[in-house]
C-alpha cells in the first residue's frame, strides 16, 4: 500500500471550488489501484487530498497522469501544489485503523 498527500492553495471562492470539485468524486474513486481518498480543507483556501494506493506505480500514474494535470495542476486559482508520496507503515496502521486494510488481520 502507498500513500500519497497532496495539497494546495485555491486563491478563490472556496464555496465556488468545492461545488466544482465534488464531481469528480466518482471518476477518482472509479481509478486504477485506489484504495481510498481523504478530501481536506483548512482556513484561507488551504485544501489537501490524502490518497491511499494499492502499489506505488498507481500513485505514480495518478500523480503523472492528465487526471491530475487539468483538474488541479493547470486549474487558474491553484497555487503551491505539492505533492508527498510515503510508503505506507504497515503493522502500527493496521493497529490504528481497527483492520481497514485486508491483509492486516483487527486487533483483537
Amino acid at each position: 500500500m502507498h500513500a500519497q498527500l497532496i495539497h494546495y492553495r485555491w486563491d478563490g471562492d472556496v464555496e465556488e471550488f468545492m461545488a466544482k470539485a465534488e464531481p469528480a468524486a466518482p471518476v477518482i474513486a472509479a481509478m486504477d489501484g485506489l484504495v481510498a481518498k481523504y478530501w481536506l480543507r483548512a482556513e484561507g483556501g488551504l485544501f489537501a487530498s490524502l490518497y491511499l494506493w494499492r502499489d506505488q506505480e498507481s500513485a505514480d500514474a495518478y500523480a503523472k497522469g492528465e487526471f491530475l494535470r487539468i483538474a488541479l495542476l493547470e486549474l487558474p486559482g491553484i497555487r503551491d501544489v505539492k505533492v508527498e508520496d510515503y510508503s505506507l507503515w504497515a503493522d502500527p496502521t493496521a493497529v490504528t485503523t481497527a483492520g481497514i486494510f485486508a491483509d492486516r488481520p483487527a486487533p483483537a
